[in-house]
């Protein structure tokens, strides 16, 4: 790992024979990011705050920042760091979400001209019973707001082209918590899953089937940008999760709490990076003899 170095030099940042740099590459998607990328022999750097990856840097030091992206002459930025929610709680931490616009800002001052960005499908609100287009927001939390006003920067930056990507949740090895895996877990060693007593809007796909989809974005030709919404088609809640575990394990599950559904319009998606190459019937399948292994 190496830390920020210096730089004078004057650089294109619209140099497409540059390393791919990943943020947040030490975190859950960041690093499926740079695995894939160079599982494909592309150039990638990975960084992030808390080492763990090839660069360290806080991107919410301009200067440091500048340093790197001088140095490194990145042909697009992989933008995936962000402060992220622990909890429920977490999505409306006003200094945690201003943080994460000010990560996005400082790529922008210090000239990065291609950026795929990880929004979040928390810029919708729930209650709509038709697949949401891009044009359909109406956040409800700091963190959904933040990642609009990050879109609309990004949108509006001179010289940008920027895809953002509208990510529902994420599950997956290595991560052994959240929704899926839980339930999961407790259908194959039989115990009762704990699941939301009170309706809540709940979406989520593969971080591998995530991570496919921002490097194809990273490896898209040169063009505008645009927003995505990103997921697998068809509608999901929590409800509807439990009805395709049940099915799949063949699990005895009660549960009768009434969760809405929710379901993105994949048709941006599908016109510009293609569909997901993996489904949800077959992600859980997989997760199912995941978390029937024991961890050691």
């Amino acid at each position: 790992m190496e830390s920020e170095g210096s730089s004078s030099s004057s650089v294109r940042r619209e140099d497409i024979s540059g390393p791919v740099l990943v943020t947040g590459a030490g975190g859950y998607l960041g690093g499926r990011v740079i695995d894939q990328l160079r599982a494909r022999g592309v150039e990638s750097l990975g960084l992030a705050r808390g080492g763990g990856a090839d660069i360290a840097c806080d991107l919410l030091d301009v200067v440091r920042l500048r340093n790197v992206v001088d140095r490194t002459v990145p042909r697009v930025v992989v933008h995936c760091a962000a402060a992220v929610p622990r909890n429920a709680g977490g999505y409306d931490d006003a200094e945690a979400s201003a943080d994460s616009v000010r990560m996005v800002r400082n790529l922008l001052d210090v000239g990065v001209a291609n950026i795929v960005f990880a929004s979040s499908m928390t810029v919708y609100a729930p209650g709509h019973p038709e697949p949401l287009r891009e044009d359909r927001v109406d956040p409800q939390s700091a963190y959904g707001r933040a990642k609009l006003e990050a879109e609309a920067l990004l949108a509006s930056a001179a010289g940008c082209s920027a895809v953002a990507l509208r990510l529902p949740g994420l599950f997956g090895p290595p991560r052994r918590n959240g929704l899926v895996y839980a339930l999961c877990e407790a259908i194959r060693k039989g115990r009762t899953p704990t699941l939301p007593a009170q309706p809540l809007m709940w979406s989520a796909m593969h971080v591998d089937d995530a991570a496919s989809t921002m490097v194809r974005a990273a490896l898209r030709p040169p063009g505008p940008g645009f927003v995505t919404n990103v997921g697998y088609a068809g509608p999901l809640s929590v409800s509807l999760l439990v009805k395709r575990l049940r099915e799949i394990a063949g699990a005895q599950i009660e549960y009768d709490v009434p969760h809405p559904s929710f379901e993105m319009d994949l048709g941006t998606l599908q016109s510009t990076l293609g569909l997901p190459q993996g489904d949800l019937g077959s992600r859980l399948s997989e997760m199912l003899e995941y978390a029937a292994v024991d961890v050691v």
